[in-house]
């Protein structure tokens, strides 16, 4: 079975249209300054997931992708018109949004037969590390130490995430591995307080194998690291 089988063909509605669960808790616990950026990094993941979960061949998802990179490497002025994300992407992230890339080339990495080899897994992750990493940066977190937290909780929410949604027991293990091994402070800054509870979420489900947001336990733990930080 193909990798956009595996965790594409399950989640397709649910990551091409409003966000899950689990990112809809976070966003909740976002400050507001810099929520609709939040909002515009989750939508492009979303985005892209659906790319591999719809898109049968290869080089048609290569293309796909091929456009947003583009899109968010060229200046914010010279970008087309009429693509409600990339106009939230341009409004919310500005030129920064060209930090972004690493998680199209993380997606991109999924379009292998599964089980995918530790490399590709590793470099999905990666992408969402460095989304969230690009994040802490543009909301101000002045602690290098902090944005080295945020990106470790961005590859443990891809592999809890992959843990969870593929349909391939043995990639579920290895995410669940890969995932438990990603080492890290937890945050601390409240400007980053969502991604402080999608991380919480995250290790409650690599540690217990179960969804992000399994279970009344679930809500009470975002409830806490939401008020509480920690």
């Amino acid at each position: 079975m193909t990798f956009r089988n595996a965790i594409g063909h399950r989640r397709a509605v649910q990551h091409a249209d409003p966000p899950d669960p689990a990112t809809a808790v976070a966003l909740a616990w976002q400050p507001a300054r810099t929520r609709a950026a939040l909002a515009a990094l989750f939508a492009l993941d979303r985005r892209l997931a659906g790319v591999v979960a719809r898109v049968r061949e290869p080089i048609l998802a290569q293309m796909r992708f091929a456009w947003w990179r583009e899109r968010l490497t060229e200046p914010v002025a010279q970008r087309p018109a009429g693509e409600p994300l990339l106009g939230d992407l341009a409004e919310h992230w500005g030129e920064t949004s060209s930090h972004l890339v690493p998680l199209i080339d993380g997606w991109e990495a999924s379009l292998g037969e599964a089980p995918l080899p530790i490399a590709a897994l590793q470099e999905f992750a990666a992408g969402r590390g460095a989304a969230f990493a690009a994040f802490a940066s543009l909301a101000g977190v002045p602690d290098p130490a902090e944005e080295t937290a945020c990106r470790a909780a961005g590859v443990r929410w891809a592999y809890a995430e992959l843990a969870c949604r593929t349909s391939t027991p043995a990639e579920a293990a290895q995410a669940r591995q890969l995932g438990n091994s990603e080492t890290g402070a937890r945050m601390a800054s409240a400007e980053v307080r969502g991604l402080a509870v999608l991380d919480e979420l995250s290790r409650r489900s690599l540690t217990r194998g179960e969804p992000l947001m399994h279970g009344r336990r679930a809500a009470l733990a975002a409830l806490r690291v939401g008020m509480f930080g920690r």
